[in-house]
């Protein structure tokens, strides 16, 4: 693809974003609440209503009269908007970068669609993607705290750049997330197609214990959820290269049907187990029918 039709795309799919934003607007990203602060002692200001002054806020929403009187810097609310920390993890191993659209492309679209219904709710975000080796050696790629429209850009940036690749597995995205944010926050939005060895069980129950709420969005592709494939085939796993040949017939794609429903009632289950919420994503369906259907349904959106 001509670089400038990549970028005409990505220009279309955020105002795409945008759009899908302001029809969420009433809402908010779901379990994301005004906390409020408490309020001082001898002072008569409703604290409920503010919230302090971060990078990236609008100027003139900082109230200069509380500045006055209390030299601190901060900004008035509109109703609904509030300062709950969201935290989404991704996936990001080799096997996310599998499928037509591949996994991980349709997971970003989904990580920058409640971004930016946070961000526009003046909430704080902040988005990590499991790498087998990252720079800093942590085992993730984070963007920090994100707010404002400054946040906007720096999500653009940072989701361009994921790559699918390793096999970091979500036991050790998750140990990394603890150790690099052991304090939990308002909610964490999880999104992986589950495919690797050990199950995600202990991930997921180590990761709802510090996080007031925990969103599963599991992404599968047209693919592995529709195999239009018979006759003799070799596969090749996509993050061990392990090879397999076998023949595709009618008895053995019912096995792997049944096989598929199986695995998926196994992460439901789960997350039931530890009072995740759960949306499947088939990687095909719109990002808008997805968002205002099954998210909006699983909670994730108000």
């Amino acid at each position: 693809m001509k670089g400038a039709e990549a970028k005409s795309l990505e220009a279309d799919f955020f105002r795409r974003l945008e759009r899908l934003s302001l029809i969420l607007r009433s809402g908010r990203v779901g379990a994301g609440r005004v906390r409020p602060f408490a309020r001082h002692p001898g002072s008569s200001i409703e604290w409920d209503r503010y919230r302090p002054y971060a990078d990236g806020d609008d100027p003139r929403r900082v109230d200069w009269n509380v500045y006055g009187r209390l030299d601190k810097l901060v900004v008035r609310l509109s109703p609904g908007e509030g300062d709950a920390r969201i935290r989404l993890l991704l996936d990001a191993s080799r096997s996310m970068g599998t499928g037509a659209p591949d996994k991980l492309s349709y997971a970003k679209q989904i990580a920058a669609a409640v971004a930016w219904v946070g961000l526009g709710s003046q909430d704080r975000i902040e988005i990590h993607a499991t790498m087998s080796a990252s720079p800093d050696g942590s085992g993730l790629a984070s963007t920090g705290f994100l707010r404002g429209p400054s946040g906007r850009s720096r999500l653009r940036r940072f989701l361009k750049s994921l790559e699918a690749s390793g096999s970091a597995s979500l036991e050790e995205g998750a140990n990394a997330l603890i150790r690099l944010r052991p304090r939990g926050e308002n909610l964490l939005v999880l999104l992986s197609d589950f495919l690797f060895p050990g199950g995600a069980a202990s991930a997921l129950k180590r990761l709802s214990r510090r996080h007031g709420a925990l969103h599963v969005v599991h992404v599968l592709s047209r693919g592995e959820m529709e195999p239009a494939f018979e006759g003799p085939l070799r596969l090749a796993d996509a993050e061990s290269g392990a090879e397999l040949e076998l023949e595709l017939t009618p008895a053995l794609l019912r096995r792997y049907h049944a096989e598929l429903a199986r695995f998926i009632g196994d992460i439901r289950n789960q997350c039931r187990k530890y009072g995740a919420s759960y949306t499947l994503a088939p990687s095909w369906t719109p990002l808008e029918r997805l968002a205002l259907g099954a998210l909006r349904t699983a909670g994730l959106f108000a």
